[in-house]
């Protein structure tokens, strides 16, 4: 088997085995159909999908230097509609210079693909919000013939600067970007369903930084994990540090009936939250009184 066929093997077998992207089931189309024909560098396209999965270049601890445009995707909210994770690590370059053209002119997509704005606004054209590979390929066509740039990811690889992922790079970040980067990973492991190493993350940002909506979170997650007394330690939490916090009313009130059949305390905790506006919580609440 060809040496590049083989790394970009291995990489996928990592991404499976990591979770730290969408399942890929058909990893050897993507490898026939795009990343061999456009000579894209393993070893950059491996780089890029550590780096989106860390999100933040001085957490970043690969061994070869992520590209230069893919820092614009480092966090979930930054990556534009359509685009699957893979796509992004091999071509930010294409995906960059793409968002800018359609902000100036969102007729460049249909020009780019001959789609029609109908193609674009029918949600069975996509596949779990992603471009179909057609479109993906006509794409990158399009910005070769209109850029004149070679892809970034297609030249050789430098090895890392050693403070890239340190301890001490680590140190020397504000606490406020400390907790973006923990909620970022945050999002994603619940998006896997990894309820214990989300739980592992809020509480070293807790550690951080003791705020109401860390410890509602962390709630929220031991609740999904069954661990419901550990969740109502944790709404109590959040209702000393914001007495007004309506969710964490909700929560704990379905806790005390599931695990205590608590209803009295229950439903003291649904009408306060009622009061402060909750629609789920009065609804809650009148359902209750009707059984007592």
């Amino acid at each position: 088997m060809d040496k590049k066929i083989q790394e970009f093997e291995s990489i996928f077998e990592n991404i499976k085995e990591k979770r730290f992207t969408e399942d890929i089931k058909d990893h050897k189309q993507i490898i026939q159909n795009f990343l061999l024909p456009d000579n894209i560098n393993p070893k950059l396209f491996y780089a890029n999908l550590q780096y989106l999965e860390v999100g933040i270049m001085e957490l970043y601890e690969g061994e070869y230097e992520p590209t230069t445009n893919i820092e614009e995707y480092g966090f979930i909210t930054h990556r534009p509609f359509g685009y699957p994770l893979w796509f992004l690590a091999a071509y930010p370059d294409v995906t960059r210079w793409l968002s800018n053209e359609i902000e100036n002119d969102d007729k460049i997509l249909y020009k780019a693909t001959g789609k029609s704005e109908e193609y674009f606004n029918d949600d069975s054209n996509f596949i779990n919000n992603r471009f179909e590979y057609e479109i993906l390929r006509k794409l990158i066509i399009f910005y070769k013939s209109r850029s004149g740039s070679n892809l970034e990811t297609t030249r050789e690889s430098k090895k890392t600067d050693t403070i890239l992922g340190s301890k001490m790079a680590d140190s020397m970040l504000p606490d406020d970007l400390k907790i973006d980067i923990l909620d970022n990973e945050v999002e994603k492991l619940i998006e896997h369903f990894d309820f214990q190493g989300a739980v592992n993350k809020l509480s070293k940002a807790i550690e951080i930084s003791s705020s109401v909506e860390l410890y509602y979170k962390r709630g929220s997650v031991y609740f999904n994990m069954e661990l419901y007394q550990n969740a109502l330690n944790d709404f109590d939490k959040a209702i000393q540090l914001s007495p007004n916090f309506r969710e964490a009313y909700v929560w704990r009130g379905g806790i005390k009936i599931k695990l205590f059949n608590d209803q009295k305390g229950a439903m003291l905790d649904l009408k306060h939250a009622a009061d402060l506006g909750d629609p789920k919580a009065k609804e809650m609440y009148n359902k209750l009184s009707k059984n007592i």
